[in-house]
């Protein structure tokens, strides 16, 4: 069992395990050129998985086929998460989390 904490200060929380897990913070990356040094990349495309805080900032960088979980405020105690599945694996990935949600079905 791990905490996950956010990485605000260290730009990149790593979690070893079965499948790696990378939390990423990117609040404090500014250009393509830090991207590329605190190799981003790699972990993007490697065999982890990875959640990024300020994701937007990766702008043309952010892998193709993803999936994307939007947090929004419900109200004041509660929150809502908005799913994007972009392309075919990622769309399954989402097929899959919600057959497998109480009440799901089959998203169009």
């Amino acid at each position: 069992t791990f905490y996950i904490t956010s990485p605000t200060f260290a730009i990149i929380n790593e979690y070893p395990g079965r499948i790696p897990f990378y939390h990423l913070d990117l609040y404090r990356v500014d250009s393509a050129a830090e991207f590329s040094e605190l190799g981003i990349e790699e972990i993007l495309y490697g065999q982890g998985i990875v959640a990024i805080e300020w994701a937007e900032r990766l702008g043309e960088n952010l892998p193709e086929e993803r999936l994307e979980v939007h947090l929004a405020f419900s109200d004041e105690t509660s929150r809502s998460l908005i799913f994007h599945a972009f392309g075919a694996s990622a769309k399954k990935l989402l097929d899959t989390f919600v057959v497998s949600y109480e009440g799901g079905g089959k998203i169009q």
